[in-house]
């Protein structure tokens, strides 16, 4: 059987990389109970809930990669630490109601998976999202600065 750390690089650059998802590998390394602590409340569990969460990034971003600079595994838990790139061409997902900006993003990922039995069984993350956003030009522009009182 595979190592966790093995598991969890296929399993996310199957789901993440440059070109077509690998999904012979998605489907042979997702646990049936898989769970996306991440995914928005209305994605699916298991297989289905990881196919819908690669689509739409693959709908929402061309070009989509993930350099990973870190992987540290402790057993059954891997850490993936890394630079998420691409280009934002498609309205899906979360962001199906934004307009679509054709602006490229380099941000930092954080990714954490269990595995067990050779499958990936869960998944946390954290995102540098509101850098990703920003990158986008898809955040409010700031506040204009009100000139204050001078004291009494």
């Amino acid at each position: 059987m595979a190592e966790a750390k093995e598991v969890a690089v296929r399993f996310f650059e199957a789901m993440h990389n440059r070109g077509e998802p690998r999904w012979d590998v998605i489907e042979e390394l997702v646990s049936p109970g898989y769970l996306n602590h991440e995914a928005a409340a209305e994605r699916s569990p298991g297989l289905q809930g990881a196919k819908e969460t690669t689509v739409w990034l693959h709908e929402a971003f061309s070009d989509l990669d993930f350099e990973i600079e870190d992987v540290i595994s402790n057993g059954e838990k891997v850490v993936l630490r890394g630079v998420a790139t691409g280009r934002h061409t498609g309205a899906a997902g979360p962001l199906k109601r934004s307009p679509v900006t054709n602006r490229p993003f380099r941000v930092q990922q954080i990714h954490i998976f269990a595995v067990a039995n050779g499958e990936v069984t869960e998944h946390w993350a954290c995102r540098d999202d509101l850098g990703h956003m920003g990158q986008l030009g898809l955040l409010p522009p700031p506040p204009t600065a009100q000139p204050s009182e001078p004291p009494s």
